[in-house]
């Protein structure tokens, strides 16, 4: 079994996570960008995404999460996503789709927020540690 990563990335920005994912996961991750796969036969999901407008959950982000709300249930579930500081609302994509999650009975394990392009040398070193540990957490079979 593997990863189900839910990627909305209109630039690029936030597809530049997936690498630290895939490096620091303990399973094979499948991306699906076109919105098309199936949640029920997944026990952790990613979703990527960027933030848009005013704070906005991309549109396909957003139906994809209303129609698979009812697979997300006891799933582990990491959120991650870019944005820009010079927005009040930076990267809200990420706290709403953590919240649709967590509403429709998933286990958040983590969200992951991080300026344009994802660097992970640009993070705190107490953090990053948590993260990776966070990842492998998240990721490890059953």
């Amino acid at each position: 079994m593997s990863i189900l990563l839910i990627l909305a990335s209109q630039t690029g920005n936030t597809r530049t996570f997936v690498d630290f994912l895939q490096r620091h996961s303990e399973q094979e991750i499948t991306v699906c960008s076109d919105f098309e796969e199936s949640i029920k036969d997944y026990d952790q999901i990613a979703f990527g995404s960027y933030t848009w407008g005013d704070g906005k959950i991309p549109t396909k982000m957003k139906k994809y999460l209303i129609n698979h709300q009812h697979e997300l249930s006891n799933k582990d579930v990491l959120v991650f996503g870019s944005g820009n500081s010079i927005y009040p609302n930076f990267c809200r994509a990420v706290d709403s789709i953590a919240k649709i999650c967590h509403d429709c009975g998933a286990n958040v394990i983590r969200t992951v927020k991080f300026e344009q392009r994802w660097n992970e040398n640009e993070r705190d070193e107490t953090d990053l540690r948590f993260l990776i540990e966070d990842l492998r957490y998240w990721s490890r079979r059953d």
